[in-house]
């Protein structure tokens, strides 16, 4: 059980009549605070003002919104500030990971639900209230929602997953989706573009709505992980602690995925990597994560190669970086004991 875990602050349950609350979605926002959104900004971001909007636009259901800000400018916090009068700014002058960025909201939000959201999506058809209406429709014990994403052009991307295991981490790490696409999630393909409501593993994290029950029951997000399978984490404790976590295909957004971690290409693919095996290791899966660290192994000797040569000939332009970061990963692969994903992203990040 992990520190957060332990120091959850209890399971007393909300008490909040929501089929009450969503029988008044049209009244005035501030009345009783059903929904708290949260978000993170890294930066100035340039798609946090299109993403404001479509908020007000598109969600009817009182709310309260936050918004945390890394190393954002002054100039950009006061425009927020004029235009959207009502949002929470928290400050922070360093970066912080996705988790620690989260759980400043979640550590002092007032609403019955949470929204987990990023900067760069855009909320359409009143995707935010339909996901806060199928908490009425489903099952007692329904802890998380998530929805469809789509991407820039407006076509579909699976957004929900099984957990983490030899067969879908080498499955994505080996690329095998381009040869034999849907092969491995026929299920949640075919019913993620379908209408109805279904049970998954988990939900991404770029739209993540949370019944505040599950936080008192749980605690917040694991900032061991740093960056990616916070979510992927928070699902698999939430699901351990008897909750359900739900796909609802019609409640659609539009994701600009990676626009913020693009910019930080070594962390990116740390995280990638270091998120898997910390969450393996985690939950005890530990003869997945043997051979899942050999597989990396192997695979991260064969990019370093690849991208030795890019360095040779001077292509791409972060051949160098690259090398650099497969090369650490690579190290921690061979020596990897469970350490948490956090400790050695900054230990490793120190040294490079």
């Amino acid at each position: 059980m992990s520190k957060l875990e332990q120091n959850n602050q209890g399971d007393k349950s909300i008490t909040s009549d929501f089929s009450q609350q969503t029988a008044n979605l049209n009244t005035d926002k501030e009345r009783s605070i059903l929904l708290t959104i949260s978000i993170v900004i890294i930066g100035d971001s340039s798609f946090i003002i299109p993403c404001l909007e479509s908020i007000e636009a598109q969600t009817e259901t009182p709310y309260e919104l936050y918004l945390v800000t890394n190393q954002t400018s002054a100039s950009l916090i006061t425009r927020l500030q004029s235009l959207f009068p009502y949002i929470k700014i928290i400050q922070r002058q360093q970066r912080h990971s996705f988790a620690a960025n989260h759980n400043q909201v979640l550590q002092q939000c007032q609403g019955d639900y949470v929204l987990l959201l990023n900067d760069d999506t855009v909320i359409i058809n009143g995707a935010l209230d339909k996901m806060l209406a199928y908490f009425t429709e489903g099952e007692r014990q329904l802890g998380i929602v998530g929805c469809t994403n789509l991407d820039q052009h407006h076509n579909f991307t699976l957004s929900c997953y099984p957990f983490p295991s030899i067969k879908t981490i080498i499955w994505q790490h080996a690329a095998l989706f381009r040869w034999f696409p849907g092969k491995l999630y026929e299920r949640y393909l075919a019913q993620a573009k379908g209408d109805q409501p279904f049970v998954v593993d988990w939900v991404k994290g770029s739209c993540f709505l949370i019944c505040s029950d599950v936080v008192r029951k749980i605690g917040f997000l694991d900032e061991q992980f740093f960056l990616f399978n916070e979510e992927v984490d928070y699902c698999y404790r939430a699901k351990t602690a008897g909750y359900s976590i739900y796909q609802v295909p019609e409640a659609q957004i539009i994701h600009y995925e990676s626009t913020t971690t693009r910019r930080f290409v070594s962390i990116k693919l740390k995280g990638h990597y270091l998120g898997k095996l910390y969450f393996l290791a985690k939950h005890g899966f530990w003869r997945d994560l043997y051979f899942v660290r050999a597989w990396f192994s192997l695979e991260l000797l064969a990019k370093s190669f690849i991208r030795a040569f890019g360095v040779m000939i001077g292509r791409p332009s972060d051949a160098r970086e690259r090398l650099n970061t497969y090369w650490n990963l690579l190290q921690i692969c061979l020596t990897y004991r469970g350490q948490p994903a956090a400790t050695l992203l900054h230990n490793k990040t120190k040294n490079s």
